[in-house]
């Protein structure tokens, strides 16, 4: 009798929680919430692609396909910790340098894959690497502090987890692979910054010639295809077009960073982001040896240029 009570109780009190949470996401628009954002199941990530995959969008226009296939190239949404053993079937090269381009604080519970969600996605904007990967460890080691947690599906539909194991992304990669692991943070909906632009080029300089470069984010779509349109830049932009570069990233299922979004707010990123990625194309024409870092040339041979 006392153990139904007990666990009666508990049950109770845990629909409070659900119920006063939700109540919380819906009246508070900034408040940072716990989301899963992949069930612990071994399939690939969502939005997975390859710079080899044929054209999954019909098009009117021929586009240029000169150099895609050997871009060695892959991109996703996020994955899983079952989901890693699906990309460790087809990332089967034996240099992969896997690019988490994720600003926003995640990692593991349980395989789940989990994130922490502010308006916008924006919880970690205006913070340095270094900083996103304590808040990140912080928050992991806080989840097994507690008996169970709530964390949101779909935003917006409460779940109770039962903390058992909780991870970063690095160690997970590390610890189960040999792929070499590069955290470059990026704002949801927005461009990467300067700083980050120079670290990947100069990374990209440096890895060996047969690597196989794997981009994700959290859905595997705007940052996730600008990122992949920017190494189809770095290596191609001398004989295909921007306009056929930017098309043939979303021909083989990427998203078609052409596209104005229906939403208000998405519009004046959308068209800063094409302005970015056609000064990254110049830039790529111009400093074909990339000995000028991008941030000088952006900030001051192309900005002088237009005086």
């Amino acid at each position: 009798m006392r153990t139904f009570m007990k666990s009666s109780l508990f049950w109770l009190v845990l629909t409070i929680i659900i119920i006063s949470g939700a109540f919380m996401i819906a009246s508070k628009p900034k408040y940072i919430r716990l989301l899963i954002n992949n069930w612990n199941i071994e399939k690939l990530p969502r939005h997975f692609r390859t710079s080899k995959n044929a054209f999954i969008t019909d098009s009117n226009n021929p586009v240029s396909t000169q150099g895609l296939s050997e871009l060695n190239i892959s991109g996703s949404g996020q994955f899983s910790l079952k989901g890693l053993n699906a990309l460790k079937k087809v990332l089967v090269s034996e240099n992969v340098l896997f690019v988490d381009l994720r600003q926003e604080s995640h990692g593991f519970l349980n395989g789940i894959a989990i994130s922490w969600y502010a308006g916008k996605n924006w919880a970690n904007k205006g913070r340095h690497a270094d900083e996103i990967k304590r808040d990140e460890k912080k928050r992991l080691e806080n989840l097994l502090k507690h008996p169970f947690t709530i964390a949101y599906y779909n935003k917006h539909i409460p779940l109770p987890l039962v903390p058992k194991r909780a991870f970063t992304e690095q160690r997970l990669i590390e610890t189960n692979t040999k792929w070499q692991y590069m955290r470059l943070p990026i704002s949801d909906h927005k461009t990467p910054l300067d700083v980050e632009v120079d670290h990947f080029i100069n990374v990209v300089k440096q890895i060996p010639q047969n690597t196989w470069i794997h981009f994700h984010c959290g859905n595997g779509d705007c940052r996730t295809t600008t990122m992949m349109a920017m190494f189809d830049m770095l290596k191609n932009s001398s004989h295909v077009s921007f306009e056929d570069i930017i098309l043939r990233q979303w021909f083989i299922g990427g998203i078609n960073l052409f596209h104005e979004p229906e939403l208000e707010w998405k519009k004046e990123f959308a068209k800063e982001r094409i302005q970015f990625l056609k000064n990254f194309y110049q830039y790529c024409n111009e400093i074909t040896d990339f000995s000028i870092p991008w941030s000088t040339w952006v900030n001051f041979v192309y900005l002088q240029s237009l005086s």
